[in-house]
């Protein structure tokens, strides 16, 4: 399922680290450049 959306755009999967201590997520660079073709703009995918 989530490779047919992912495939089809409807999805972008983004790699992302996770701080139990200060609940904080740190996006990972390397899965944010070059972003597979998809139905949402970079600024909606990166709050830009």
């Amino acid at each position: 399922m989530l490779s047919r959306m992912y495939y089809n755009g409807d999805i972008v999967i983004i790699g992302a680290v996770y701080d139990l201590e200060s609940g904080k997520v740190e996006f990972l660079e390397e899965t944010l450049t070059d972003l597979p073709a998809s139905k949402f703009s970079k600024r909606d995918i990166m709050g830009l």
